[in-house]
Parts: C-alpha cells; sequence; structure tokens
C-alpha cells in the first residue's frame, strides 16, 4: 500500500487530460512504477513514453500497474488537493482509498492481460532525410520573358533594348 498526495497525483497525470470538447477520449494507458530506494512513484504513459512524472510516496509496491490515465486523471481531480489517498493493487484493479470512501480502477495488464510494452515511436514514413536545397546560381542571366507571377505581362528593366 502506497500513500501519496492528492495534489501531486493529480499534477502527474496532468498530460493525459482529456480535450475538453471531446464527448468520448480514447484510453490514454498510463503505468504506475514504484521505486523503493527514492521513494517516488512514477506516472509514465505506457505506450511511448510520451510523459514521465515522479510523486514522493511512502510505503510498499508490487510491481507495475497499467491503467487508464483518463479516468484516473478524472478521478483525481475530485479530490481535495490536502488529502492523502492510499492506493493497493490486487488483480483485477487499482485500489484507492480516502478516508471512508474506496475507488477501483480496472488494471488493463491484469486478469491473464499481458502488460503494453514501452517503445519509441515509429518514424515517419514520408522524412527521407535532409531537405536539400540548391544553391542559387551565381551569375543568371534573366530570361526574356520573366514576369511576376501574379500580373500576366510586366516589362522588366533587363528587357529594355539598349540604347546606341
Amino acid at each position: 500500500m502506497l500513500k501519496v498526495k492528492a495534489s501531486d497525483l493529480a499534477e502527474a497525470l496532468k498530460p493525459a487530460k482529456p480535450h475538453p470538447l471531446k464527448k468520448k477520449p480514447k484510453p490514454l494507458l498510463v503505468s504506475l512504477e514504484y521505486a523503493f530506494a527514492a521513494g517516488t512513484l512514477a506516472v509514465i504513459e505506457a505506450k511511448n513514453g510520451a510523459f514521465a512524472e515522479s510523486l514522493p510516496a511512502i510505503g510498499d509496491w508490487a510491481g507495475p500497474v497499467q491503467v487508464d490515465g483518463v479516468l484516473l486523471c478524472r478521478l483525481a481531480a475530485t479530490w481535495p488537493s490536502v488529502s492523502e489517498l492510499e492506493l493497493s493493487a490486487d488483480a483485477e484493479a487499482l485500489v484507492i482509498r480516502m478516508g471512508k470512501s474506496i475507488s477501483r480502477v480496472a488494471r488493463l495488464d491484469g486478469g491473464g492481460a499481458t502488460a503494453v510494452k514501452r517503445m519509441p515511436p515509429k518514424p515517419d514514413k514520408r522524412h527521407k532525410g535532409k531537405v536539400e536545397v540548391p544553391p542559387d546560381p551565381e551569375g543568371k542571366r534573366v530570361e526574356l520573358a520573366d514576369t511576376w507571377t501574379f500580373s500576366a505581362r510586366v516589362p522588366m528593366p533587363q528587357h529594355r533594348k539598349p540604347k546606341d
């Protein structure tokens, strides 16, 4: 069982907060990992590690737990900021206690399901490498009928016939 402050948990889950105009946001996998030596609970985006926050925690924790970050973010926003939460995990859910109230958030890696492994995002196929910009030609002569793109024909000073 871990003890954390509600304000710290809400602050760590801020990146998982959904857009306010979306009615049904997609679930965002969040992994909760406890570092016993440092005494911190890490809140990490489970797929790509897009965000990672650590918060002070006291207690003991069995191992990493993966839950829906959007749901946990909404729950964390409802508790008073000065309250102390007790987090514990069983095989099916993450159990959060504050005083007499108990909330359960279903584990996405529990019940025989495999945990999502963190991998870096795949590179975009459209990026082929550095963009090569050809150098400007030196001593370029202006073409005879050169005009600007916004006009049909505008005489250029270079097109005048030289006077003898």
